[in-house]
């Protein structure tokens, strides 16, 4: 293994040098075998990885778990180089000489210190380095309106914020807050309003995310347990699409439902061809298959004459041209799916994350 003649290479040029060292000079001989071996063991352990991780968590104070994969190197115990081996789900490794030990829970720094005492029954200084091949006992489940949801490791202490970054932030129609769901294994999240599901497993709590990207309230920024769920809901939309200066749909924050005039200075207002008297919205039926057309005289609403329209969740406004009577099947299916893919604007307190 080269490595290991790399090292004992090494020994033979430091054991060179404390021959001819005067003895002054001893003590730096010492001190440089020291940092060599030490060195080399790190870099053979990791593979000749950086002695932290890729989130930046350095490598001794990485707390393992079960289903991490590792590596052991130690001074003549050719059994275990360059070879994984994964902690198993009680936590433990299996080791030549020193059998079944208890892994998960210590730090790597530590488990090496335990192993060092284990091997020194059988090797004179066996100066053990464990590696760390592959993150898997830190899970966390990021869903909902992010860029790239699934399953992330922690790899160490991580705050929410951390955690939505390492989901690519939010994606543009995310709402207004975070759930974070944990287990009661883990303890209660520390955010006042945390409650205790009704199955008493889980403690649940929300994050304003504005507060949270603004810092305004630093408290929020929890640290991120293993099996974490943190879920980001899709924020109530409305969409204005047709002869409007802005089309596009808007995410609304506190509120669940704006007026007509509300959505319609969103988007800018009309522009000079807009036929206000015809406009239509376009609302979801109960069959949750097709949306019914509703028609709302803007032009006699914004004169007085008719009280304003509220508009919900998911509603369409639809401000047709001059000379369009009447909206029809075809152009409504074609407002629903212009809807879908135009911008999204968010209406936050103050519209800046």
């Amino acid at each position: 293994m080269l490595q290991t003649r790399w090292i004992r290479t090494c020994a033979v040029l430091v054991g060179l040098l404390a021959a001819v060292a005067s003895p002054a000079q001893q003590a730096g001989v010492e001190l440089l075998s020291q940092e060599i071996s030490a060195t080399s063991a790190v870099d053979v352990a990791e593979g000749g990885a950086s002695s932290a991780n890729a989130a930046g968590v350095p490598r001794a104070s990485y707390v393992l778990g079960a289903g991490d994969v590792v590596t052991v190197w130690a001074a003549e115990l050719a059994e275990t180089a360059n070879r994984s081996m994964q902690i198993d789900g009680q936590g433990y490794l299996n080791l030549p000489l020193v059998g079944r030990i208890q892994a998960a829970g210590l730090r790597v720094d530590e488990l090496e210190r335990d192993l060092n005492e284990r091997f020194k029954v059988y090797i004179l200084d066996p100066n053990v380095a464990v590696g760390i091949q592959e993150y898997r006992s830190q899970p966390v489940t990021v869903v909902g309106s992010v860029t790239r949801a699934g399953v992330h490791q922690l790899q160490g202490e991580k705050t929410l914020l951390e955690v939505i970054s390492m989901a690519e932030g939010l994606r543009q129609d995310a709402g207004f807050s975070a759930k974070i769901t944990r287990r009661l294994e883990y303890g209660e999240i520390p955010l006042p309003g945390a409650q205790v599901d009704s199955t008493e497993r889980f403690s649940v709590a929300h994050v304003d995310l504005e507060q949270l990207f603004e810092g305004t309230v630093p408290e929020n920024n929890i640290v991120i347990m293993p099996n974490d769920v943190v879920s980001i809901p899709r924020a109530h939309m409305v969409y204005v699409v047709g002869a409007v200066l802005r089309a596009g749909g808007f995410a609304l924050a506190e509120q669940s439902n704006i007026s007509t005039l509300q959505a319609l200075a969103l988007a800018g207002g009309m522009n000079p061809v807009a036929s206000p008297g015809n406009a239509r919205i376009l609302r979801q039926g109960e069959d949750d298959q097709h949306r019914v057309e509703i028609t709302v005289n803007l032009k006699e609403i914004m004169q007085g004459k008719r009280p304003d329209v509220v508009l919900g969740g998911d509603d369409i406004l639809f401000i047709p041209e001059s000379g369009v009577r009447r909206v029809g099947n075809i152009v409504s299916q074609a407002m629903i799916s212009a809807a879908s893919s135009i911008a999204v604007w968010r209406i936050g307190r103050n519209n800046n994350y």
